[in-house]
């Protein structure tokens, strides 16, 4: 038995039906990950926050590369 509160496990209904899963494969999954975000030394929460960060960054036009990629290109270009 889980216990949860009503607007929460609502919402947790919702959701798989919409993604076509049992409520009992949506817990699980939600475990799951929040175990590996621990395991990592994060929390569920800072995992989704980071998310957004990186979602964010991406609308803005921003980016992500290994950083001596970067400047290897730098150097060659400017060279």
């Amino acid at each position: 038995m889980l216990a949860a509160e009503e607007d929460l496990a609502n919402k947790g209904r919702r959701a798989s039906g919409e993604a076509r899963l049992t409520v009992y494969q949506t817990v699980n999954d939600i475990l799951e990950q929040a175990i590996r975000a621990e395991e990592q030394g994060l929390n569920l929460k800072e995992v989704v926050d980071r998310r957004g960060d990186m979602e964010r960054a991406r609308e803005m036009g921003l980016t992500f590369t290994v950083e001596h990629l970067y400047y290897q290109v730098v150097d060659a270009a400017f060279c």
